[in-house]
């Protein structure tokens, strides 16, 4: 008897150790750039975006934006840092894909020197609020994030009607 049970444990074990998995590995992370600026503005401007799976439906998104307004002889310029996090609503989980809501927050920098003929000024602006979009997978590694953005002002309490309140982002997921 013990033979036995010692033979159906070595072959129970060895066949559970056997069996392989057909899961591939999910790709967490997308780094994206917001395309609607090069197309509308003549304005320099540097963006990014880094978004990373959280669950299997939300991920959190990072933004940094920075713009020289005006012409480059001024030293005058806008940068935004922000976060928000994405509920995506689709039947594909893990994947990044589909219409989504995201609460975000950022912060808002202005610099400007000799505007209007007043000194140099800089403000620091909080904002919370969110966006609407529907992101897009093509080829597995390629994203296209149409959205579109509200956010509110803690100091005029009003909306920001700056940069963000409609894009399109163009990205590649890893």
């Amino acid at each position: 008897m013990k033979k036995l049970l010692l033979t159906f444990s070595l072959l129970t074990g060895l066949i559970t150790f056997a069996q392989q998995t057909d899961e591939k590995p999910i790709d967490k992370n997308i780094i994206k750039t917001d395309v609607t600026e090069f197309l509308l503005t003549t304005n320099y401007h540097l963006n990014a975006s880094w978004e990373h799976l959280m669950s299997k439906k939300a991920s959190l998104q990072l933004d940094l934006y920075f713009s020289n307004y005006g012409d480059l002889t001024y030293d005058d310029f806008y940068a935004q840092l922000g976060a928000s996090y994405r509920f995506y609503f689709n039947r594909h989980s893990n994947q990044m894909r589909g219409f989504y809501v995201a609460p975000a927050v950022r912060l808002h920098w202005s610099h400007a020197s000799g505007v209007y003929n007043v000194s140099d000024y800089d403000i620091l602006v909080p904002t919370a609020g969110f966006s609407l979009g529907y992101q897009w997978i093509i080829k597995k590694k390629w994203t296209l994030d149409l959205y579109t953005d509200w956010q509110l002002d803690f100091i005029t309490h009003r909306l920001h009607g700056g940069y963000g309140s409609f894009g399109i982002k163009f990205g590649y997921k890893f």
